[in-house]
């Protein structure tokens, strides 16, 4: 028999690996149009400050070098001392005639601002950067500094534009105070007001005087009118003399008052007694006062014989 052949496998084709690309080059600096614009931009910002520093330096006078200090020996005692003048001969003991200026003496009663407000004695806090805090004005009604000032204060300011200040009701001296802090402020923190509305401010501040000198009246009159209500309401309240030497006669014994209230304690100590002057002396010590009597009678708990 005869042996078949044995066919070889083909040789598979061998792949080439393909070459890696060369990776993509960076464009140079000094050519990347977006380095050489933004390089641009920059060298223009530098010359553009560097002109206005330069202006600055100009417009700005050269300061002076502090004159030196030198020990001088005085020529008529002997003495040195120190000078900023070279040919100075005399020392300040010597120098009789040379006499200090006068300070010139500061008003006191004057407000004014300075970091705080100053009003005499008393000092409030402002805010040196906000008018409406501290008028309470805009986001701040009723939260400003000016709320928090006590009556002495407001009081103060009254008296110094010249208006009554007693009885103080500071709804009524509202706009007078916070206009005349509002010129403080201004005057202490901006300058001053602006030259266009300066006048018309003043005109304003006017208005608002006369107003509370007005409206000022009826809050006097009002005050008056509660004092006199108040008079009437409690006087006489504490007289004994009304109730002395009564004898207390006895209808009801039930009050029904709650125990241990000072309705209860008075009313007892009234329909155990014997009489308003045994009575009397027992109220006041237990904290009561003679209307207990008038107001048992009144329900008909007793009656005076």
């Amino acid at each position: 028999m005869t042996k078949k052949p044995v066919k070889k496998p083909a040789a598979k084709p061998v792949k080439r690996a393909a070459k890696k690309a060369a990776p993509p080059q960076p464009t140079p600096v000094k050519d990347d149009p977006i380095v050489v614009k933004k390089l641009a931009a920059q060298a223009k910002k530098l010359a553009k400050q560097q002109k206005i520093v330069a202006a600055a330096d100009a417009a700005e006078p050269k300061r002076s070098k502090p004159t030196p200090i030198r020990t001088v020996t005085c020529t008529d005692c002997g003495v040195a001392f120190k000078s900023t003048n070279p040919d100075a001969s005399t020392c300040t003991k010597c120098d009789r005639g040379a006499k200090p200026a006068k300070r010139v003496k500061d008003d006191v009663d004057t407000p004014r601002i300075e970091a705080r407000l100053i009003v005499g004695d008393l000092s409030v806090p402002v805010d040196a950067s906000d008018l409406a805090h501290t008028l309470g004005a805009a986001n701040y009604v009723g939260k400003g500094l000016i709320d928090a000032w006590p009556d002495t204060v407001w009081s103060a300011l009254l008296s110094y534009l010249g208006l009554p200040a007693f009885p103080l009701d500071r709804a009524t001296a509202d706009q007078p105070v916070k206009r005349l802090v509002q010129r403080l402020w201004y005057d202490a923190c901006r300058g001053g007001y602006p030259e266009e509305s300066r006048k018309l401010m003043e005109e304003r501040d006017e208005e608002r005087i006369e107003e509370y000198k007005e409206n000022f009246e009826k809050v006097k009159e009002a005050v008056e009118v509660k004092v006199e209500r108040a008079k009437k309401a409690f006087g006489g309240v504490h007289k004994v003399s009304t109730y002395a030497g009564k004898k207390i006669k006895v209808l009801n014994k039930n009050h029904g008052a709650r125990p241990g209230t000072k309705r209860a304690i008075g009313m007892d100590i009234i329909i155990a007694s014997k009489t308003t002057d045994e009575a009397l002396p027992l109220l006041v010590k237990a904290g009561c006062n003679a209307s207990f009597i008038a107001f048992a009678i009144a329900q008909g708990f007793v009656e005076l014989a």
